[in-house]
């Protein structure tokens, strides 16, 4: 047993100043998850990584499609016929630096020279663009490069090659 005179752990009182600074840092962090969830104030990076992630797994779609369809990459209504195997469904086929405002915006694009294609006869499949950036926001939308956003949504316009590989270029 402890003597009586002695005081235990919980019987100190707390300084003001860790309080005050236990608070500081409460109030920080709670700041900062207010901020991180809005979609304004993510890190460019992590909108563009996100964007090549969601782009590399429509590639993966691409190629499942077209071995389940005679190697055809898919129609015109491509997240249409993408959307059961894409992973994150919907989401998968939405760029997350474009705004929603609960809107039913995507923000990509599929090439109209590869729509309903064979995959074999892209010309050069490292540098043929699949799937970019686009300022067609509708669902199903295809074009070409020239419907990429001006200026560029995080830091450089994602592109989708006919190889599968993604990356974002300036």
């Amino acid at each position: 047993m402890a003597d009586e005179g002695e005081k235990g752990v919980l019987s100190r009182p707390l300084k003001p100043t860790r309080i005050v600074g236990a608070l500081v840092l409460v109030a920080a962090v709670l700041y900062a998850l207010v901020l991180m969830a809005s979609n304004d104030y993510v890190p460019v990076s992590v909108k563009r990584a996100a964007c090549l992630s969601n782009l590399k797994d429509i590639g993966q779609a691409m190629f499942l499609y077209a071995s389940d369809h005679d190697f055809l990459y898919p129609p015109t209504t491509w997240m249409d016929a993408l959307k059961p195997v894409v992973r994150g469904g919907e989401d998968g086929l939405r760029c997350p630096a474009v705004p929603r405002d609960d809107k039913p915006v995507f923000g990509y694009a599929y090439s109209a020279s590869q729509a309903g294609k064979f995959i074999v006869f892209a010309n050069d499949p490292k540098t043929t663009p699949l799937v970019f950036d686009s300022t067609l926001l509708v669902r199903n939308a295809v074009g070409d490069l020239t419907t990429l956003p001006h200026p560029r949504r995080h830091g450089g316009n994602c592109l989708l090659y006919a190889d599968g590989h993604a990356k974002a270029v300036k």
